[in-house]
């Protein structure tokens, strides 16, 4: 079984100094935007939450990196596409998400998963949110990796005073699929909606 997760630069649209938003691989983000990472990085805790969050902290070392600046509206949803690729063989991938919504933005983000290969895949993703101040932010999730495929899926999400955030998350197959989305209100007046569609078959 091989273990792997990297990030396509080829295949992906990277916008910088886009009135301040930033959408990078969280690696480089590491390097080219320490202040952030110092910031936010493990600010909801999640790497103490399961095992799973745990061993997606000691072993990830790739996934999205997505900071939306203050007072931003973005007409266009932001979407980050997963492809598990193994060769036709057993694979582990670790996936690490940090998406940071500044004070008074909205958007849209889109997170789908899919497998190119027939054989086994097991995913951990985890992913931190922190939404700001009247920050409103919509997170979709997108499940379709097969199934034979395996997913567990952390989400955690802090916010803070008056802001408002939605999620859908829609698993179309899988082996065994596991969600975990813990929400944190931070401050008063916070709104949050949870939405899901799961389309089970055989012995899911």
């Amino acid at each position: 079984m091989k273990a792997i997760s990297f990030y396509s630069k080829q295949f992906s649209d990277e916008i910088l100094n886009n009135k301040g938003l930033i959408i990078k691989n969280i690696a480089d983000a590491k390097k080219s935007n320490p202040e952030l990472i110092n910031k936010y990085f493990e600010n909801t805790d999640i790497s103490s939450e399961n095992f799973f969050t745990s061993v997606n902290t000691a072993f990830s070392f790739d996934g999205s990196f997505i900071s939306i600046p203050n007072n931003l509206a973005l007409d266009k949803p932001i979407h980050i596409i997963n492809f598990s690729d193994g060769n036709n063989k057993k694979t582990i991938s670790q996936y690490r998400n940090l998406i940071i919504a500044g004070k008074n933005s909205n958007v849209q983000i889109v997170n789908s998963f899919h497998s190119l290969t027939v054989n086994y895949t097991l995913t951990n993703i985890s992913t931190e949110i922190i939404l700001e101040e009247n920050a409103n932010l919509n997170f979709n999730i997108f499940q379709g990796e097969g199934d034979d495929a395996f997913q567990i899926n952390s989400t955690k999400v802090n916010q803070e005073k008056n802001s408002n955030f939605s999620s859908h998350t829609i698993t179309l197959c899988g082996s065994i699929v596991r969600n975990d989305l813990k929400i944190e209100h931070k401050a008063e007046n916070c709104e949050t909606n949870l939405f899901g569609l799961y389309l089970p078959d055989r012995e899911q």
